[in-house]
């Protein structure tokens, strides 16, 4: 698997050869005028499944896949895809799930070491769109703090909202950052049970009785609580807004 190549896609075929593996999948972030990605032609001479976000108008084809898919990358990976637009519309990122749990996340250039992507990119009027920072939440609420960071984007990029520093972050970490913590300050619930969706099959046992509120501030109620919820009359809550009704649809 390879995540948002750059087009000297010759060094990773070379790689490849050395360590007598193939790729399987090229996964893309996002497509944008901030870097001249590799990865259609990677794919095509690989024979990869060439994926990216399907609401990305493309002339090419492409595995499409949006918020809540789960690729199986080999008998012991899995990526989950998350939505996480502001550095462009359309914006994934990929949480790397092994045996033993999530391992990290393929931020690409939404959430990097110690700073957020950019979204003027997208043109001047949208400078303040809170997308960006609200996918920052959404990755702090989605994962487990010791889960790893591996964004596209680095130190010197055109395309950070501010300075970004250092070669390795976690989730944790980026948490004490501004402008990634504040976020993070200002949506917690304080004394909440944080389970992060892709640790809730293993973590159901912590899942206190009662009516459970799962809030997604993406717009759509994420599918791992419906998926996993265990007992016939349990009940859970949704909503996109942290003043909204809380509906009881039960258990699918």
């Amino acid at each position: 698997m390879v995540v948002d190549p750059q087009r000297d896609v010759d060094r990773l075929i070379a790689l490849t050869g050395r360590l007598g593996v193939r790729i399987s999948h090229v996964v893309e972030t996002h497509v944008h005028n901030d870097y001249v990605s590799g990865g259609l032609e990677l794919a095509r001479l690989t024979g990869a499944a060439y994926v990216m976000s399907g609401a990305d108008e493309v002339g090419f084809d492409r595995a499409a896949v949006a918020d809540g898919d789960v690729l199986e990358v080999s008998a012991g990976l899995r990526l989950w895809v998350l939505a996480t637009p502001g550095h462009t519309f359309h914006h994934l990122s990929y949480v790397l799930e092994g045996p033993d749990g999530v391992q990290g996340v393929f931020t690409g250039g939404s959430l990097l070491h110690g700073t957020t992507g950019r979204t003027d990119l997208l043109g001047g009027e949208h400078a303040e769109d809170p997308a960006q920072h609200a996918s920052a939440r959404t990755l702090a609420d989605a994962l487990p703090a010791y889960a790893r960071v591996w964004p596209t984007h680095g130190f010197g990029s055109f395309c950070t909202a501010g300075p970004a520093s250092g070669d390795d972050s976690t989730v944790g970490q980026e948490q004490q950052v501004k402008p990634v913590g504040t976020e993070w300050d200002t949506s917690h619930v304080r004394g909440a049970v944080h389970v992060p969706p892709p640790e809730l099959p293993r973590r159901l046992g912590e899942v206190p009785d009662g009516v459970v509120w799962v809030h997604c501030g993406r717009g759509s109620a994420p599918p791992r609580p419906r998926h996993c919820w265990p007992a016939p009359g349990a009940r859970w809550s949704s909503s996109t807004t942290a003043t909204a009704t809380p509906r009881t649809p039960g258990c699918p």
